[in-house]
């Protein structure tokens, strides 16, 4: 909700005409087709429902910026570090985030794309003019959202670090004998 009625805003604003893939699919989709077409964005939002997980690599792909402003939810329930972001940065995107839970954790401000506050669709909408603005900085922001994951949330690397971790714990207690 928040990311489409700050594309409306968005787009009163910007030269160019934008465009928005949603991918996957849930019971507040029905609404959030009727706000676009309220705000008159029917034809720029494309709904893509449930994907596969090719389908969704090829998305991120063809996209020059994604964006997931997660929201705690009323009951206090909360996103850790979506992997949904993780995926847009090792596909090298600029990301258009919230600080919500432990997303700051993976996003650095201004360095792989920006963060704003949770439903806050006036600064979601000035970010989002600030990345539409500066495409030069794209591959740049993008280049450094791939370092990241490569060397902070890379899963093999991380099990590495683990075991290691584990080694050295067990290095001053015995060890079962056969």
């Amino acid at each position: 909700e928040f990311l489409i009625r700050a594309m409306a805003k968005a787009q009163r604003r910007s030269p160019r005409k934008l465009h928005l893939d949603v991918m996957g699919s849930g019971p507040l989709e029905p609404g959030l087709k009727d706000l676009a077409r309220e705000l008159k964005l029917g034809s720029q939002v494309n709904f893509h429902g449930a994907m596969a997980h090719p389908q969704v690599l090829e998305t991120l792909d063809e996209a020059q910026l994604f964006s997931l402003p997660s929201v705690t939810a009323a009951d206090g329930d909360m996103e850790g570090i979506p992997f949904s972001i993780m995926e847009a940065m090792a596909a090298g995107l600029p990301v258009l985030v919230t600080r919500h839970s432990g997303i700051p954790e993976l996003v650095e401000e201004g360095v792989s794309g920006r963060i704003v506050p949770e439903r806050d669709v006036e600064a979601l909408a000035e970010a989002l003019l600030d990345l539409l603005s500066r495409p030069q900085d794209w591959a740049e922001m993008g280049r450094q959202g791939r370092k990241r994951i490569e060397e902070q949330f890379n899963g093999p690397k991380l099990d590495s670090e683990l075991v290691q971790l584990y080694e050295q714990l067990s290095d001053g207690f015995p060890r079962p004998h056969d």
